[in-house]
């Protein structure tokens, strides 16, 4: 995966990481979008946990990239 950024690309490594010291392998974390898992389940209510874990990861994002771009640091 590239990266414009390597500031970046070490927190997407560090996030992989965490992800992997909580049992996820390396194959499950190749892609990060989770088409994979809804061509998996046939379930409606599986799909919709997925989904919506899908709009939650985008909406966490946003609000990440906002709080470490533009956070205001002050010294005292």
């Amino acid at each position: 995966m590239r990266f414009n950024d390597e500031r970046y690309q070490k927190m997407y490594e560090n996030i992989k990481r965490d992800a992997m010291k909580e049992g996820y392998s390396e194959e499950d974390l190749e892609k990060p979008y989770l088409d994979k898992l809804s061509k998996q389940t046939k379930s409606v209510r599986i799909m919709k946990m997925i989904r919506l874990a899908y709009w939650l990861g985008w909406l966490r994002g946003i609000k990440f990239c906002d709080e470490m771009l533009n956070a205001k640091i002050t010294l005292r």
